[in-house]
């Protein structure tokens, strides 16, 4: 009986051990993940995945071999070669025809290039994407493009762009802006590629909110009297963060988020979830 005791009580402690090491184990793999996840990049790079089947001067066709979702109806295809198209007007599944509204940057799309869709849809700068004069200003935080408005006209446009992203994900909101009147600031931040600060791992808005507050501080101090946010994905929480906490929240008429970052548990649940046993 003892003995039947001693296996029992050793099979148990076995089972315990092993349930805290698959726990520990399950932890370190948690944290590894979502270290991963907060590591702030200066910018993404991915790989093309859309193949070019043929282009004319007005239009590209091209497949996605992996099937993946269908592309907005204005996307600027970006090539492994350097070319950017900016297309709209999307026809078919599996080939896709686009209408080609503006070759960019050359050299011109062609059969056999690889190619991925951008969301930036105009190019570069606000002078090459759109034909806007910049000046290039360091509002304190980082450095940020400075298009100027209509003189006279005292409204600020203040864009925040995304995790891993650049700041010219704002021309499209600056193309609105600008044709409104408003000055505009498309600007960097902290771990952005320009700027000391930041430990290297995004905040989501905790932290990064100062660096906006700095950019409407620069906003105020050189002619704007009223001030709009426009924030995307992460710069949407870095949005957030600022609307909560600065003093300065009162010279903001308005603010527009473009998929922000609102719920952390959800983001943290998404990144963590994969390849987890049930």
């Amino acid at each position: 009986m003892r003995t039947a005791w001693r296996v029992a009580a050793a099979l148990v402690a076995g089972l315990l051990i092993a349930a805290a090491a698959f726990v520990g184990w399950q932890s370190w793999q948690t944290a590894r993940q979502v270290a991963a996840f907060a590591r702030a990049h200066k910018a993404y790079e991915f790989p093309p995945y859309l193949q070019i089947l043929g282009a004319t001067q007005d239009t590209v066709t091209y497949r996605d071999p992996d099937g993946g979702a269908p592309l907005p109806d204005y996307m600027a295809l970006h090539t492994s070669v350097g070319g950017w198209a900016e297309t709209t007007s999307p026809v078919g599944a599996d080939p896709v025809q686009r209408t080609i509204e503006r070759q960019a940057a050359p050299p011109s799309l062609a059969a056999g290039q690889e190619a991925w869709g951008d969301v930036t849809y105009f190019y570069a700068d606000p002078r090459q994407g759109l034909g806007l004069p910049y000046t290039d200003v360091d509002y304190g935080a980082a450095e940020a493009w400075l298009v100027p408005g209509q003189q006279g006209n005292p409204t600020w446009m203040i864009f925040v762009h995304g995790l891993g992203g650049v700041r010219a994900e704002g021309l499209r909101a600056l193309s609105v802006a600008n044709a409104q009147g408003c000055t505009s600031l498309l600007i960097s931040y902290q771990n952005d590629q320009g700027s000391d600060a930041g430990n290297g791992y995004v905040q989501f808005g905790a932290d990064e909110w100062h660096d906006l507050e700095q950019a409407v501080r620069y906003a105020l101090g050189h002619g704007a009297q009223n001030v709009v946010l426009v924030g995307n994905s992460h710069g949407g929480a870095v949005t957030l963060g600022f609307l909560v906490n600065s003093r300065l929240v009162d010279k903001v008429s308005s603010a527009f988020l473009d998929d922000p970052v609102t719920d952390f548990d959800a983001l943290l649940a998404q990144t963590t979830n994969r390849n987890r046993p049930s």
